[in-house]
């Protein structure tokens, strides 16, 4: 697409602006500041791997388990855990193997007896070792990561709470089994990195069930009280909703969402499932959820399985990145001299779209012998735009080989010339036809999906 700008000069407007309409590098607020909630879900299934669970010929007694396959207990790891047959919930949670004796018949090892760290007696089902990290320790690395992002961090508030069976009941240290970690937003950054560190060296598997509702309630509570009042004024808040297993009560989470999505100032909620997949029931919940939060379109539910650290990041940087773009972005408003008295500002905006081409507006407005600005538009070049179908607008080139209309309406941009236009821009005569409607304002790649590549764009 950039050999269009490269050899085309198209004469739609009599001003001359420039857009840079792509997503950066890395992540950054613009100058914007913005407020992060990260919830965390801490429940009992945070011990279990986040990986593939591998299935073994064994069963439990007491606190040994027998595994009959010799290749399977050379690969055996003090510090990996047992699940049921799921592979989604331990058997009891925290079961963690701490010893490995294996069985020879002479010097030919034939199976291996497993010791873990829970007295308990079962034989019915089968069982699975997960070998890869616990969950919260992905968790953990994810949000450091992105907490300690330097772009980042000079502009981002942070929060921190983690939740399962109740939400936070205590700020600052480490908090014991079914006791829950709260980091508000702090003003003072570097404070609030250093708490946020803390925090972070605090998240593991508190234990417990998953209890979304209190998290949401508690969120909700302190976005409606004094001390979230200074962050709310001039920034965009998100929160993000992180948890790996199924629900079990969410009947107030949805409707809080809403409530905060409805609000003056928005504020949304994004989704992001650790191991669930879209496939396996407890994802119509984050479904639910983002959509009460406004963003089941965009980015959708974020995560998936299996999720490491990195798809943590990734997951994270999405919905950052999102909320960044939700809103509207304005580029340098222009001054345009009508006559020596009467002026015209023009106002270019964009609006970032997480996989389509970016809408936008350029709007002129009237300024007064005041000085101020009329409240009311003069036009906005969009609306008048789609007052003229795209065959009728006339487009222009200067591209080599392309005949010159010398008239005084210049209109030599269209499928007429395809053959000269493809030779110069070193395409096919299929593709460059396609960005010929494309750039006089029909939807030629099905950007909206309807089976048309005849309708308008936007």
């Amino acid at each position: 697409m950039n050999k269009i700008f490269k050899l085309l000069s198209i004469c739609l407007l009599i001003l001359n602006f420039n857009v840079e309409a792509k997503l950066p590098p890395s992540i950054s607020t613009g100058g914007n500041a913005l407020n992060i909630i990260f919830a965390l879900d801490v429940s009992g299934s945070m011990v279990l791997s986040a990986g593939t669970n591998t299935p073994i010929s064994g069963y439990i007694t007491g606190t040994r388990l027998y595994v009959s396959s010799a290749s399977y207990c050379n690969s055996l790891q003090i510090g990996y855990y047992v699940v049921d047959a799921s592979g989604s919930t331990t058997v009891v949670n925290g079961t963690q193997i701490t010893q490995i004796s294996l069985i020879k018949s002479g010097t030919t090892t034939t199976g291996c007896t497993v010791y873990v760290n829970n007295s308990q007696n079962i034989s019915t089902r089968t069982l699975y070792i997960e070998s890869s990290v616990p969950r919260y320790q992905s968790l953990q690395a994810a949000v450091s990561k992105i907490t300690s992002d330097k772009s980042l961090a000079s502009q981002a508030n942070f929060a921190l709470l983690t939740w399962g069976s109740s939400t936070a009941s205590i700020a600052g240290g480490c908090p014991q089994s079914y006791s829950y970690t709260w980091v508000p937003l702090n003003s003072n950054k570097t404070q609030n990195a250093i708490d946020i560190q803390n925090g972070i060296k605090c998240i593991n598997a508190s234990g417990g069930g998953t209890y979304v509702d209190y998290p949401m309630q508690f969120i909700n509570s302190y976005i409606n009280s004094s001390a979230f009042s200074p962050f709310d004024s001039c920034a965009t808040t998100i929160v993000i909703m992180m948890s790996d297993g199924e629900w079990i009560t969410n009947g107030a989470a949805a409707s809080i969402a809403s409530t905060l999505r409805n609000r003056s100032r928005s504020i949304k909620t994004y989704t992001v499932a650790m191991d669930i997949t879209p496939n396996i029931y407890p994802w119509s919940n984050f479904v639910t959820l983002a959509t009460s939060g406004g963003t089941n379109t965009t980015p959708g539910v974020l995560g998936g399985k299996p999720v490491s650290a990195s798809s943590l990041i990734d997951a994270f940087k999405a919905a950052i990145q999102s909320a960044l773009f939700d809103s509207y972005s304005a580029v340098a408003p222009t001054i345009m001299q009508k006559t020596s008295t009467s002026a015209l500002i023009l106002v270019p905006d964009f609006q970032y779209k997480a996989t389509t081409q970016w809408t936008g507006h350029l709007t002129a407005s009237n300024i007064n012998a005041d000085g101020s600005v009329n409240a009311s538009a003069a036009w906005e070049f969009g609306a008048n735009l789609n007052n003229v179908s795209p065959n009728a607008r006339y487009i222009w080139t200067a591209a080599p080989g392309v005949p010159v209309n010398t008239s005084s309406t210049p209109n030599n941009f269209s499928t007429s010339n395809v053959t000269n236009l493809a030779s110069a821009m070193g395409d096919s005569s299929a593709l460059t036809t396609q960005i010929i409607n494309f750039i006089r304002g029909y939807d030629a790649f099905d950007e909206n999906a309807n089976g048309s590549v005849t309708d308008t764009r936007w």
